[in-house]
């Protein structure tokens, strides 16, 4: 199963989502419809941007450990 975003579609989301708390609207979302905040975050961190690569870099790491695995389990046949 292929992810939605490739891989560097991911950093962007994240930055976009991060960049769009500047505007104030994810606050404005989130006072109107709480879980609105799980997804949208309500306050600009910059420290955010620094950590997201660091993240996905692990994440990326962690799948393609987990897809190794599950390759070796369950070989390709035919």
């Amino acid at each position: 199963m292929r992810s939605a975003l490739g891989r560097r579609d991911r950093g962007g989301v994240c930055v976009a989502v991060e960049l769009f708390q500047l505007t104030g609207v994810p606050q404005t979302v989130g006072a109107a419809f709480p879980p609105a905040m799980l997804v949208l975050g309500t306050v600009f961190d910059a420290r955010d941007l620094a950590v997201y690569p660091s993240a996905i870099a692990v994440l990326v790491v962690l799948d393609a450990l987990a897809r190794r695995r599950s390759a070796s389990r369950h070989p390709r046949t035919g």
